[in-house]
């Protein structure tokens, strides 16, 4: 996909293939306001302005949804303030440790949830997200990293919420 399209409802992509440029309309919103979080098989995992997490072709327009991210259990999201227009996050450092680092258990830690704003939670807690079989065939199976930590949920079409993945091993997972 090319930069710098003048009109946010179209994406201009090049084909290796043939060498030659194809614009696309694009679903709406227009995905330029969407942060690009992973994507394999043709098909984007975007988060948007609320970090509402989508599957998204961007030839077709077909877009599924994958569950909130609060269905994990340890991020908790605050309603818009008139005052400010902004939502956030709340991060549960306590309910995330029990999760995947249980051995924490007895140890002091910050047991005041941390404020999250919008802006910064696609870019910093959501760190990579990759459909591992092409949606298109009517399932999906999506893996991503997230948090402070690096962790890894899974989630498959017929599931509410993200399926968390506690390791033996800890340490920070990668994608390439």
């Amino acid at each position: 996909m090319l930069a710098g399209s003048a009109d946010p409802n179209t994406a201009t992509f090049f084909s290796f293939q043939d060498g030659r440029c194809r614009t696309a309309s694009l679903p709406g919103p227009a995905i330029q306001r969407r942060i690009w979080i992973g994507s394999a098989h043709g098909w984007l995992v975007t988060a948007d302005e609320e970090c509402a997490l989508h599957l998204l072709n961007p030839v077709t327009g077909a877009q599924l949804p994958l569950p909130s991210i609060t269905t994990m259990g340890y991020f908790e999201i605050l309603p818009r303030t008139e005052s400010s227009g902004t939502a956030g996050f709340l991060f549960h450092e306590r309910s995330f440790l029990q999760v995947h680092r249980p051995e924490y258990k007895g140890i002091e830690y910050d047991k005041h949830p941390h404020e999250i704003p919008m802006g910064i939670m696609p870019l910093h807690y959501l760190r990579k997200a990759v459909p591992l079989c092409d949606p298109s065939s009517g399932e999906y199976f999506v893996v991503m990293i997230h948090g402070p930590y690096s962790k890894l949920v899974f989630a498959r079409q017929r599931d509410a919420r993200w399926v968390i993945y506690t390791a033996v091993m800890h340490g920070t997972c990668t994608m390439t």
